[in-house]
């Protein structure tokens, strides 16, 4: 069974390929001041670097390519770059800081963010599958640290809507940080739209039942999430599993 991605179309985004961008790689200087230095990592929509910001005295960002065929309309565009204003604001020590919504010399769109040396907490569930599963202590610690970045987040009226284990980075100091706030909302889109497309914001394994059946989703559908997170990380598998959307959605809703 294939996790993530942000956005999805009925099975088929259940075994969504991974984007790659052409003419991009290690060593490339993008816009004549983001070195890109290493692939962190890639999903289907977007694809993740280290680099090193030349106009601030090198210091070290995320910058995450986009494919071009997730931001080919324009209002989802303007869509984003709203969104990144808005969740620049959040300033937090669980919440990775978000710093530029911007479009390169070549086309297509990018973003940076607060670079965090760790690993995502998916990983560390996944590393942990056939190993002793992190203490009751430890699980405790991560979750009321993510806890805490959504309770600032939503006292600022900002919901995540794609909460995940790999949104959820730890660094090498054991610091918990939530990422990728805003892009879920950012990708809403029409009710027409999503009847006609059959598209659905989110990743299914992690949403709430009101996401499912598209009622809209407010901070409650964040702490649903939590809870299945924290269902995760001590059993090692979501409780709500199924190859085929369909079944998966229908035992998610019931």
């Amino acid at each position: 069974m294939i996790r993530g991605g942000i956005t999805w179309i009925a099975e088929e985004s259940m075994q969504q390929s991974r984007f790659e961008p052409m003419g991009l790689g290690v060593g490339t200087l993008l816009n004549n001041r983001y070195e890109l230095l290493r692939k962190l990592g890639s999903g289907g929509m977007s694809v993740v670097f280290e680099a090193s910001d030349k106009a601030l005295s090198n210091e070290m960002v995320a910058l995450k390519v986009f494919s071009p065929s997730l931001l080919a309309d324009r209002a989802l565009v303007d869509r984003f770059h709203n969104e990144v204003i808005i969740t620049r604001k959040l300033t937090h020590p669980n919440i990775v800081r978000t710093f530029e919504f911007g479009q390169m010399e070549k086309g297509g769109y990018f973003m940076t963010m607060e670079y965090v040396r760790g690993v995502t907490l998916d990983q560390i569930i996944q590393q942990n599958a056939l190993q002793e599963r992190p203490s009751f202590a430890e699980v405790v610690r991560i979750l009321l640290e993510i806890c805490k970045g959504m309770a600032y987040a939503h006292s600022l009226g900002v919901v995540h809507r794609d909460l995940k284990p790999a949104n959820i980075l730890l660094s090498d100091t054991g610091q918990v940080k939530i990422a990728d706030f805003g892009l879920a909302r950012a990708l809403l889109i029409s009710d027409k739209q999503i009847t006609q497309a059959g598209e659905c914001v989110g990743t299914p394994f992690y949403m709430a039942p009101e996401q499912i059946q598209e009622q809209g989703a407010d901070h409650r559908a964040d702490i649903y999430s939590i809870g299945i997170i924290a269902y995760e990380m001590v059993t090692g598998n979501p409780p709500f599993q199924d190859d085929s959307w369909f079944q998966l959605a229908s035992k998610i809703i019931r």
